[in-house]
């Protein structure tokens, strides 16, 4: 699940161009436009428990990097800082450097990371704990 943002997708896109490596499933909630033909983890989960556990890993990797204000933030306040994060990323010069750059821009508006952090926060006790517990079986 690394290697994905940044260089990483560049370097993997160039090789994938080669005939060198091939997508076999998306480690993402929802399928890359780039890489349509391609699953994802999760239309290829079966049971609902698991479908819980991938889809609390991925919820939280849809974050990124994100920007936060405080609890309670006045909703003038808020949109206007929704709004310019949206300006920024659209920004021409900011894309046409990030190309450049060989960099992805993704961003997540912040609608659907409110959506997305609140469905974290509804997460089953049980399903958290099944997940730390294999996410201990897997780091050792």
């Amino acid at each position: 699940m690394s290697g994905w943002s940044g260089p990483g997708r560049a370097y993997v896109r160039d090789r994938m161009g080669r005939g060198e490596l091939r997508l076999l499933v998306q480690m993402s909630p929802s399928r890359d436009p780039l890489h349509a033909e391609t699953p994802t983890i999760l239309e290829l989960v079966s049971t609902p428990d698991a479908r819980q556990i991938v889809q609390l890993v991925l919820d939280r990797m849809t974050l990124g990097r994100p920007l936060l204000g405080p609890p309670g933030i006045a909703a003038d306040r808020l949109a206007l800082l929704r709004r310019a994060f949206r300006l920024a990323v659209e920004d021409p010069e900011l894309k046409a450097d990030a190309e450049k750059q060989r960099l992805a821009l993704d961003p997540t508006p912040g609608d659907e990371a409110e959506r997305v952090i609140k469905a974290l926060y509804a997460t089953p006790v049980a399903v958290v704990e099944r997940t730390r517990r294999i996410a201990a079986v897997a780091g050792e």
